[in-house]
């Protein structure tokens, strides 16, 4: 996840937990505000093999343990197409 702050920008780890067509859910030390857009840096192993920079917007978010949440986002926005073969530049 990508977060700015008053140190600037800042990628703070998360694991993704499942990537779909229309959104992504995550898990991470601290809860994301429902309803607001983030940017997510996606590093798509094979058969893509690409870095995606992608913008969503959290809809649920809810508690995994004592130190973690979970949440779930629809995507907005992406850097590249690479959800279809009609993206695939060959």
């Amino acid at each position: 996840m990508v977060r700015t702050g008053s140190a600037g920008v800042e990628l703070e780890p998360c694991t993704l937990l499942n990537l779909a067509y229309g959104g992504i859910s995550f898990r991470l030390p601290r809860a994301p505000s429902k309803h607001e857009n983030y940017w997510f840096l996606i590093d798509l192993a094979e058969p893509f093999d690409q870095l995606v920079l992608v913008r969503a917007r959290v809809c649920w978010v809810r508690p995994a343990g004592s130190v973690a949440s979970e949440a779930g986002a629809v995507f907005v926005e992406s850097s590249k197409g690479w959800l279809g073969p009609e993206d695939d530049p060959e």
